[in-house]
C-alpha cells in the first residue's frame, strides 16, 4: 500500500508555501493522481513529493516553473545507482548560422533525461548548460523530513 500524507505536511517537509503549493498543482505544473472532493483534504504520494521538491529546486535557480512542469511527468529511479534528472538545451543558430547558447532558459529547446551516476560525467561532456538535480538525494530529504517513512 502506498503512504499518502496531506497536503500541508508535504508543504512543510519541502519548505515551500501551501499556497505556492496549491498554485503549482492547479496550474498543473505537478501532476497529481489524487482529486479529492469538496472539504475533502488533498493528499500526496512520495513519488509526487519528489516531483514538487524538484520543481521547487528548479525554480530557486531561477526558471519558471511552467517552463520545467513537462520535465517531471515520468521522474525514475534506478535500484542500484543514484539517478539524476538532466536537462539538456540545445543550441540557437545564430545569423551567420553558428550555435549559439542563450542565458535565456525560455529561448532554448529542452529536452530531459534520467541519467545514472555512472554516466552523467560522459554525458554532461556532451551537454554545454545543462541542469542536472539529483533526484535520489531529493528523496531521501524527504524521506527524512517526513519522519523516514
Amino acid at each position: 500500500m502506498t503512504q499518502n500524507w496531506d497536503i500541508t505536511t508535504v508543504a512543510n517537509a519541502i519548505n515551500v508555501s501551501l499556497i505556492q503549493l496549491q498554485n503549482w498543482i492547479k496550474r498543473g505544473y505537478i501532476p497529481i493522481s489524487d482529486a479529492p472532493g469538496h472539504g475533502v483534504k488533498r493528499t500526496l504520494t512520495l513519488n509526487e513529493a519528489i516531483k514538487i521538491s524538484s520543481l521547487k529546486e528548479i525554480a530557486s535557480l531561477g526558471v519558471q516553473p511552467k517552463l520545467i512542469a513537462h520535465h517531471l511527468k515520468s521522474l525514475y529511479s534506478f535500484s542500484n545507482e543514484p539517478a539524476y534528472l538532466v536537462i539538456r538545451r540545445f543550441p540557437l543558430l545564430g545569423v551567420d548560422g553558428t550555435e549559439v547558447y542563450s542565458d535565456s532558459f525560455e529561448e532554448v529547446h529542452k529536452v530531459s533525461e534520467i541519467v545514472r551516476e555512472s554516466e552523467l560525467i560522459e554525458r554532461l561532456k556532451l551537454l554545454p548548460g545543462a541542469l542536472v538535480i539529483n533526484l535520489d538525494e531529493i528523496e531521501e530529504s524527504i524521506k527524512e523530513s517526513l519522519g523516514g517513512k
